[in-house]
């Protein structure tokens, strides 16, 4: 019997030759959009939330997360917008999160809010306090589907501003909330978002025939300053002194990605008949019911 020599290789150019005759099913060029992974590093990562840190263009910390639900976008987006304003894990989850508080509401698309929580870790207890924002939110619908969720700092007094506006525009009946009261525990510092957004897509028309806008793919990009002494080395152009505030500056971004990964939780399982837990855990309400959303969780 002849000999079998036993089988080379393929060079390179030869695999990727094959590869191109082969008839892989392929979809239709897109146009290029969505974001450049360069200069991101992967981070953080639990049940599908992958979380990214870098730096912008200016020297800014940047924190990208990207991750699917298994609901439809305005599910999502309704958990999200609930979960800030009456309360539960939603707004910067587990324990490290303070009650949120609705400080104003100019219309069913803007609001004002205010967000404190507490490092994760022993450096919350020891070294590092904890962080508040006071935050403008707006959200609104895109004609493709898509929902965004955008917000900025803003200083208190504006927030108070928009109460009494919002009031007197309603004869003061309930538009505007008024300035809540001061969140209780230790002192903490106040942090900023220079800019900061959600999005949550639903699937393209070929994924999806019959509509039923079954996944969202959530993308949540922020540009923060922790404010502070680790804010102040955090923006510092020495690598060293940037490198030392690391470990604090993971422990402030911690509760950030731990909130992606409630707001995944909640959201998918507000598709039961029966729930764990509801988004609006203090009213008791489903997510689906938000008033500015309309009843009802299906559909875009």
């Amino acid at each position: 019997a002849a000999a079998v020599s036993p089988a080379q290789p393929a060079s390179p150019a030869a695999a990727a030759a094959a590869l191109r005759s082969y008839p892989l099913p392929l979809p239709a060029a897109r146009t290029p959009g969505g974001l450049a992974p360069t200069g991101l590093t992967p981070w953080y990562t639990e049940d599908g939330v992958t979380a990214y840190c870098g730096r912008d263009a200016d020297g800014d910390d940047v924190l990208v997360e990207s991750f699917v639900v298994r609901a439809p976008p305005r599910l999502c987006v309704a958990t999200l917008l609930r979960g800030e304003t009456e309360g539960g894990a939603t707004a910067f989850g587990g324990p490290q999160a303070d009650p949120p508080a609705l400080l104003a509401v100019v219309d069913a698309h803007t609001q004002y809010l205010r967000l404190r929580w507490r490092p994760s870790g022993w450096l919350g207890g020891l070294l590092v306090a904890p962080r508040e924002l006071t935050l403008k939110r707006a959200w609104r619908r895109e004609d493709d589907g898509q929902y965004v969720v955008l917000y900025t700092s803003v200083e208190p007094g504006e927030a108070e501003e928009a109460a009494r506006e919002a009031a007197a525009e309603s004869g003061g009946g309930g538009g505007g909330l008024g300035a809540a009261a001061a969140a209780e525990g230790s002192p903490s510092v106040r942090g900023r978002v220079l800019s900061s957004g959600y999005t949550f897509a639903p699937l393209l028309p070929e994924y999806d025939p019959a509509r039923a806008c079954g996944e969202t793919l959530v993308t949540h990009v922020a540009k923060l300053d922790a404010g502070g002494l680790v804010g102040a080395l955090r923006r510092s152009g020495c690598g060293p002194l940037r490198a030392l505030a690391g470990p604090a500056w993971g422990a402030l971004l911690h509760p950030l990605a731990q909130r992606s990964v409630t707001l995944k939780h909640r959201a998918e399982a507000e598709r039961f008949v029966a729930r764990p837990f509801l988004a609006g855990a203090r009213s008791g309400t489903a997510a689906a019911g938000h008033p500015a959303l309309g009843g009802g969780g299906g559909g875009g």
